[in-house]
């Protein structure tokens, strides 16, 4: 019985095709796959039991993250043979262009992150240690919370689509390309990137207070220094502290307190101001990091 043939992006596009799935007692949450925020990723979630399945591997990297899992894995991947048991929180990782066989005995919910190659060498591009991104090798059944906890992050900030969630999309998915690149393109961690000078940091602060009301990108904050976003991100953060997306929504924030302090602008109007997706999410961010509605801390102030 073929209960999935393929598993596609929010456009249509097939992502990989799982060839034939058997024994399968449930696919569930179909619906949990997202559409791409920039060019080369996607992301998503399946369950599934049992099957044999063949896999010629396109122009992505996969990283799977299984949520909840007990089965026995063997698997064939461009030769190499892998035989391992897959438990919750087990990773792995293929690489693109790979031919795949596998056989699991058991059941599984799974996340999967799906990054094409070109992305992968925008990121190898940046750093000389990195050169032959290609080369990378798989790896079955491995255990590693940094890369756990990335996966889960992105599929959540890709599904909730919240305003925000594009440059955020982009900041964990380049920061996935690096740990892969160091972790199976065997590359050593440098002492850090350089920090941005004065001015650099100024021009992209005018930028954000000047674009707050829209949902702009990392990217778009790149390009003002003619930097490559992963290299952007990691000297903005030597410079500041924090990542691009975190200054942005204390940016918001403190334009939020300014309006609720200063105006009688209603809570939309000012949630509509700050850049927020709608009142609902300005009133969560706001509790969350202020420790009080807007609403209680307009009243106080």
């Amino acid at each position: 019985m073929t209960a999935l043939d393929e598993i596609a992006t929010g456009d249509g596009a097939p992502l990989f095709n799982f060839g034939d799935w058997r024994e399968v007692p449930a696919v569930a949450d179909q619906g949990q796959l997202t559409k791409p925020t920039m060019t080369g990723v996607s992301a998503g979630r399946y369950s599934i039991g049992s099957h044999a399945s063949v896999i010629e591997g396109g122009a992505q990297m996969i990283l799977v993250s299984s949520l909840q899992a007990k089965g026995s894995l063997r698997a064939e991947i461009s030769g190499e043979r892998f035989e391992t048991n897959i438990r919750s929180g087990s990773l792995s990782f293929i690489p693109s262009l790979t031919r795949q066989h596998y056989r699991y005995d058991g059941s599984t919910t799974s996340l999967f992150v799906c990054i094409d190659q070109p992305l992968i060498d925008r990121v190898a591009a940046s750093d000389p240690r990195f050169e032959g991104a290609r080369g990378l090798e798989p790896r079955i059944g491995f255990h590693n919370a940094a890369f756990q906890r990335a996966v889960e992050e992105l599929f959540q900030v890709m599904t909730a689509a919240d305003l925000g969630w594009r440059t955020l999309t982009e900041a964990i998915t380049l920061r996935i390309a690096y740990e892969v690149l160091v972790a199976f393109g065997h590359a050593s961690r440098d002492d850090g990137p350089p920090p941005l000078a004065a001015a650099e940091l100024d021009q992209v602060v005018a930028f954000i207070e000047a674009e707050l009301d829209r949902n702009f990108t990392v990217g778009e904050m790149a390009e003002l220094l003619d930097r490559d976003p992963f290299g952007f991100i990691r000297s903005f953060k030597a410079t500041t502290g924090e990542s691009p997306h975190q200054f942005v929504i204390q940016r918001r924030l403190s334009r939020a307190q300014h309006l609720l302090a200063q105006t009688d602008d209603t809570l939309a109007d000012i949630a509509f101001a700050t850049g927020f997706a709608s009142q609902s999410h300005m009133t969560a961010t706001f509790t969350r990091l202020v420790g009080m509605p807007p609403g209680k801390w307009r009243r106080r102030n």
